[in-house]
């Protein structure tokens, strides 16, 4: 952790300034104090990306993670072996999304199933979910997903899908770092991202006996529309 108590006050508010955080008429013990709990807080430098240095900030957002890569869309190793994934609940969805999002509160939270995120994971737009478990001695591992539009057949950039990763903790299950490619991914907590996690905590781990703990598609449990020659019409019939 940084020492800020030896910082002069121009270079603390520097720093919280970078965090998204104004600070002004405070005395240098305080303003040390608020630097040293925004520390541990792990805020990324310039969340609003005023900056506008995506790539950056990203990197700064892996690095705190505990990753020694930047990008988790080139490395390999992803598979869809889930037998050793860490224990995952809604708990660690609200808490991330309470901490990354300013439109997640108590009452959203309750009425969680109704929000577009988790709407999207239930009409099963999750296309694919596999994970990497990185070496054996890190304390995270990484997902990477690819999630369906709603609006459109394709995405912005033409694609079918629009892909996503997150780091877990190996022990805590918590959402360390998150990214999606879609127009407003970049902070990691869109509605992809957030879809992918409902995703991952819905996944039963099987027992040894009951066969392969693997990830798969799940069906969706709605209709869709349908070209009309694939539209099956029956005329109905009354009984008189």
């Amino acid at each position: 952790m940084l020492s800020f108590k030896s910082l002069t006050i121009p270079k603390i508010q520097l720093y919280l300034r970078d965090r998204g955080i104004v600070a002004n008429g405070y005395k240098q013990k305080d303003l040390a104090s608020l630097a040293e709990a925004v520390e541990k807080l792990n805020i990324p430098y310039d969340p609003n990306f005023l900056a506008d240095d995506v790539d950056s900030t990203i990197q700064d957002r892996l690095r705190r993670a505990g990753c020694s890569f930047s990008d988790p869309f080139t490395i390999g190793g992803y598979d869809e072996d889930f037998s050793g994934i860490p224990d995952f609940s809604l708990y660690d969805i609200f808490n991330y999304l309470l901490l990354q999002r300013s439109d997640y509160d108590k009452r959203k939270l309750k009425a969680y199933k109704s929000a577009e995120d988790y709407r999207l994971f239930y009409d099963g737009h999750v296309q694919e979910l596999k994970v990497n478990y990185l070496k054996v001695n890190s304390s995270v591992c990484v997902f990477i997903g690819k999630v369906r539009p709603t609006q459109r057949a394709k995405t912005l950039t033409g694609k079918m899908t629009y892909q996503c990763w997150f780091v877990v903790d190996k022990t805590l299950g918590d959402v360390k770092a998150a990214y999606c490619e879609c127009p407003g991914g970049a902070d990691g907590a869109c509605r992809h991202v957030a879809a992918c996690l409902y995703e991952l905590e819905a996944f039963e781990k099987k027992s040894v006996t009951d066969g392969p703990c693997q990830w798969k598609k799940r069906k969706r449990e709605h209709d869709e529309p349908v070209e009309v020659e694939r539209m099956k019409i029956i005329k109905p019939r009354f009984l008189t």
